[in-house]
């Protein structure tokens, strides 16, 4: 907590330097709502303003950080150390309030506008680190945990099996889970708690430490309605991403794909689905299709991703109308059985 509290201090300190018409009275970042930050109290706004406090905020998947501030009210605002012209400009357009250290700034609201990029980074920014947890392999071990609330208190071998990971990882991933109030050990048993903010701390990693690691190739599909013409099963894949969003809620037309697919059977995707390698030169409406590897044990029966896969997916596209989706999922298909 002492370090989210020195970030906020720092950006009000950035507020008052830079000479912004808009007065901090108040702020807390012990906020009885897990799902938040902290709060603002703005003169002459008429109740506190919920806050997400971001680190190393232009290392983050760009819909990472609107969701999280979607996630807490329309009035929310990103408080993070640096915000540089490019990403500045994209949560504009989202209309993602920020404050960051070196004084860029978006605000609207019934009170004020403001509006400052091109302030330069402070040599203080250090290259961001995570532990155990947040790496490849403990975002598989979490994935797993998360999936199935039986398996915590499985055999470390077990576990590890189930997460396709190696055996060691588990001890050192259980202890970074405790250390930071995730997990809770009794007598005989083992509890994962926190599951809620735990999901949004992996959908938060998950795109760059993950996922990335998985990619077999980005696509263009030259008939719109490929995806209905293919059993996916048969190349023992799922359907992630829009496709799955569409089956879970009815509520959107999709129009790019995520495919997770054993390796061996891309060329046999590519081939039957007519699929043409991703260009630079593409039309920006074109139907992508980007593969990725499972890193999980895909069921034979299974045609879609599971749940929060496909909300992290859908997340990381950054797409307005995909994470109104992916919230849709979150409500009505994860929330309950996290909590």
């Amino acid at each position: 907590m002492k370090k989210e509290t020195e970030l906020l201090e720092q950006v009000i300190y950035a507020i008052q330097h830079e000479g912004f018409p808009m007065e901090i009275e108040a702020y807390d970042v012990n906020p009885r709502d897990r799902n938040i930050d902290g709060t603002l109290k703005i003169k002459g706004v008429n109740k506190p303003v919920n806050i997400a406090l971001v680190k190393w905020a232009v290392n983050k998947n760009i819909g990472v950080l609107i969701n999280k501030v979607k996630f807490i009210g329309q009035e929310g605002i990103l408080i993070a150390d640096y915000i540089n012209p490019n990403l500045a400009q994209r949560l504009k357009e989202e209309g993602i309030q920020f404050l960051d250290v070196c004084g860029n700034a978006y605000i609207n609201n019934k009170k004020h506008f403001i509006y400052v990029r091109g302030n330069k980074a402070t040599n203080s920014l250090q290259t961001p680190t995570t532990g155990r947890m947040f790496n490849a392999a403990g975002l598989k071990i979490i994935f797993a945990l998360l999936n199935d609330e039986k398996l915590i208190n499985q055999t470390y071998r077990t576990i590890a099996d189930h997460a396709n990971v190696a055996l060691g990882n588990i001890t050192k991933v259980f202890t970074e889970l405790k250390d930071q109030g995730f997990l809770v050990e009794l007598k005989d048993k083992r509890k994962l708690i926190d599951k809620e903010r735990l999901l949004h701390k992996w959908v938060e990693y998950y795109p760059d430490k993950l996922r990335n690691k998985l990619f077999l190739g980005e696509f263009l599909a030259q008939d719109h309605a490929w995806w209905n013409k293919i059993l996916i099963e048969n190349f023992q894949g799922v359907w992630g991403g829009e496709i799955a969003g569409a089956k879970f809620t009815n509520y959107l037309k999709p129009q790019d794909a995520i495919v997770y697919i054993p390796k061996l059977e891309k060329f046999n995707l590519v081939k039957e689905a007519e699929l043409k390698k991703m260009t630079v030169h593409a039309d920006p409406q074109s139907n992508i299709v980007q593969l990725f590897e499972p890193f999980w044990k895909v069921g034979d029966t299974n045609k879609y991703a599971p749940e929060i896969l496909i909300y992290a997916d859908l997340i990381a596209t950054g797409n307005s109308r995909n994470i109104e989706v992916a919230n849709l999922i979150y409500r009505e298909h994860i929330v309950g059985y996290l909590r």
